[in-house]
């Protein structure tokens, strides 16, 4: 009896929709971006050593940042703003912008609101998205990675309130 309980555990355990490692983070600081006072998405980043959320260390370690939207965007919409903003921090020429527009449309789906989509990041530079708690997809090319977190973590960030709180103040 206690073994067929155990396999039955087992086998529901395997199939039930796993959440993102986001939640095993213990240190997290967030924040609501808004936009003509409108709440546009809530952005959290989240690490296991509060002491390396900063920007010069930020990749030594891993962590996730999450955003859970007040909006709808539609994937393409997701994919041209973020190459927008890789852009404005990165000089890349026509060739490596494409490649990274490849890499958005496979990255991104469409979302509304209250969708949430956390890009996992390991020191080793790998990249995983989970879409509601549900691994979407993941990328390898540590340039394009750095590049994408960036968008919310570059240290010139355009939305210097929303950096500064991420990191605490701490740069």
């Amino acid at each position: 009896m206690i073994k067929k309980l155990s396999i039955f555990i087992l086998i529901i355990t395997l199939f039930m929709p796993h959440n993102s490692e986001a939640n095993n983070y213990e240190y997290c600081n967030s924040y609501d971006l808004k936009f003509l006072f409108k709440k546009i998405y809530n952005v959290e980043l989240c690490a296991e050593d509060k002491k390396m959320l900063n920007y010069k260390n930020i990749y030594n370690q891993n962590f996730s940042l999450t955003i859970k939207y007040n909006i709808n965007f539609t994937k393409k919409e997701l994919v041209e703003s973020s190459l927008s903003e890789i852009i404005r921090y990165n000089k890349i020429n026509n060739t490596k912008q494409e490649a990274y527009r490849k890499i958005l449309q496979n990255l991104f789906p469409s979302v509304q609101k209250n969708d949430i989509i956390s890009a996992i990041y390991n020191k080793n530079g790998d990249l995983q998205f989970y879409f509601n708690n549900k691994y979407y997809s993941s990328t390898k090319n540590k340039d394009f990675n750095h590049n994408f977190l960036n968008i919310w973590l570059h240290k010139d960030n355009k939305y210097k309130k929303m950096t500064q709180k991420l990191y605490e103040n701490r740069f």
